[in-house]
């Protein structure tokens, strides 16, 4: 089974398959990298400008060597976790998918707790605390799900809304893809996730293991961060911690460009609004006096400065590329009269 339809395009010498979108366009290499930059290669620090590192104190850690993340819990009687997130959101678009994309390694666990999750890596967001990863909109990630040895462990894809999560593979569910099941090994593996309002499918190595699709209840919220979590699972009941988690990449991009028609807003003397809901991009600003000043935010009240212009040094058209996450917000003094230009 696969998503795939009709010609398959494949290359001669390694036999390597051309893809196809879920909106039916030939996949190229034309990718937009939303979040996901390189976690380092110079020194052992993690960027606190691009990522956010979370580990419980005296019993797990997020450590960075040689450009690879890893996570690690060491105690088998307090609950803890390590987990590391871009710090911005990888903004979905409903006319283009996005693509999560994870080079992962997870070694072999001691614990044989079946059925139980102790790692899970994917386009994944929580207001949760603990190893509880509650309160998500929308998730879409793999795991590592235990069995009841260690050569039985299995690798399991998952649909999570609010605290409910769907898992197909090690639970007793076969996935829907061209395989039924994926056996754990000890090496690294590129995991992928193609998601849209219609679909989230999932491939490892580049074999497609099953897809997760909206029933009566849509997928409320795509916005999401790319995550790699570890945890144990056991609470502090003395059940063995995760193993060690390696992650080498973690990002999400656009398939396209994902190109808007933009909307605009004359603004005539002081004053403040919200120019826009939810994640977007501002285009340019056009100055048509250069009187008073404007400052404008990332979100819906005057909290997360994007910048603050003097239009009295300032007129005519003023170029911006900048991407917003929650909203747009302006306020402005003296009798400005200016147009942002938006999407």
């Amino acid at each position: 089974m696969t998503y795939f339809q009709g010609v398959h395009i494949n290359d001669h010498d390694t036999g390597f398959r051309a893809r196809v979108t879920p909106l039916y366009a030939l996949q190229t290499t034309e990718l937009t990298r939303l979040v996901g930059a390189m976690f380092g290669g110079v020194g052992t620090t993690i960027d606190t400008n691009f990522y956010t590192a979370t580990a419980t104190a005296a019993v797990a850690t997020v450590t960075l060597a040689t450009g690879a993340i890893t996570l690690n819990v060491t105690d088998a009687d307090t609950e803890g976790y390590a987990s590391i997130k871009s710090l911005r959101a990888g903004r979905f678009m409903l006319m283009a998918p996005n693509l999560y994309r994870g080079l992962v390694r997870v070694p072999s666990p001691s614990a044989t707790d079946a059925g139980t999750f102790q790692c899970r890596w994917g386009a994944y967001d929580t207001t949760g605390a603990g190893v509880d990863y509650t309160n998500v909109p929308t998730a879409f990630f793999f795991s590592l799900v235990l069995g009841d040895s260690p050569t039985s462990h299995q690798i399991g894809i998952n649909y999570q809304s609010g605290s409910t999560i769907t898992t197909m593979s090690g639970l007793g569910t076969a996935m829907n893809g061209d395989v039924t099941h994926v056996l754990h090994d000890d090496n690294y593996h590129a995991y992928e996730i193609v998601y849209l309002s219609t679909g989230a499918y999932f491939f490892a190595d580049d074999v497609y293991l099953g897809c997760f699709e909206p029933t009566t209840t849509p997928f409320t919220s795509l916005d999401l961060r790319t995550l790699a979590y570890l945890g144990n699972l056991g609470s502090g009941s003395g059940i063995a911690p995760g193993p060690t988690f390696y992650v080498a990449s973690n990002s999400i991009a656009r398939l396209g460009k994902g190109q808007t028609v933009p909307t605009w807003r004359y603004i005539n003397g002081a004053g403040s609004d919200v120019l826009k809901r939810g994640s977007g991009g501002i285009k340019r600003i056009i100055n048509n006096d250069n009187v008073g000043s404007i400052i404008l935010y990332d979100g819906i009240t005057a909290t997360a400065t994007i910048c603050s212009i003097d239009l009295t040094k300032v007129l005519g058209e003023l170029d911006m590329d900048i991407t917003l996450q929650d909203g747009l917000y302006y306020a402005a003094t003296g009798a400005v009269k200016l147009t942002v230009v938006y999407e």
